[in-house]
C-alpha cells in the first residue's frame, strides 16, 4: 500500500524527501558523469528531457508501491543541496521484500552518506513500513560501494 503522507526521513547529516523541479540540474550533473553512470542502468550524458520527465513523473508518485521504484532525493541537512537518490522497489508478487539502490554525485563518495542515507531508509521500510527482508546489488566492478567505502 503506497505511503501517501511520505514527506521526507532525517538522519543527521542527510533527509530522503520527495524530488522537486528545483532539483533538475543537480539531478542531470549527476547523471550525466559517466563516472557514476557505468554502473547505472543508463548512459552519460543523461537527456535533460528524461530529467524533466523523471522529476514530474516522481512528483506523484508515492513510496511502497508495488513493483514500482521511488526515488528519494537525498540532500545534505546543513545546505539543502541535493547531493543524489535512493530507490525502493517493493517485489509485485510479494511487497514485503524490498529492492534498493543508491546513487551519489561523485564529490560526495567517501563520507559516509550513502551508508547513512541506506541506514534511515532501512529503518523506514521495517519499522515504518513493516517490510520482511530488503536486498540491494551491486555492480562487481564498484569496488568502492562493495567495500562500503
Amino acid at each position: 500500500m503506497a505511503d501517501e503522507s511520505f514527506t521526507e526521513l532525517g538522519a543527521p547529516r542527510v533527509r530522503l524527501r520527495r524530488f522537486n523541479p528545483g532539483d533538475l540540474e543537480d539531478f542531470l550533473a549527476y547523471r550525466s558523469s559517466a563516472e557514476i553512470a557505468r554502473y547505472q542502468s543508463w548512459d552519460a550524458p543523461y537527456p535533460r528531457e528524461a530529467g524533466e520527465r523523471f522529476i514530474e513523473g516522481i512528483m506523484s508518485e508515492h513510496p511502497d508501491m508495488p513493483g514500482r521504484w521511488f526515488q528519494f532525493a537525498v540532500e545534505l541537512r546543513g545546505t539543502g543541496q541535493m547531493i543524489g537518490d535512493c530507490g525502493a522497489q517493493p517485489l509485485a508478487d510479494d511487497p514485503r521484500i524490498v529492492e534498493i539502490g543508491f546513487t551519489l554525485a561523485a564529490g560526495y563518495h567517501g563520507h559516509g552518506y550513502a551508508t547513512e542515507a541506506a541506514s534511515v531508509l532501512l529503518d523506514y521500510l521495517f519499522t515504518a513500513r513493516g517490510k520482511h527482508r530488503v536486498a540491494a546489488n551491486c555492480d562487481a566492478r564498484n569496488t568502492a560501494s562493495a567495500r562500503g567505502t
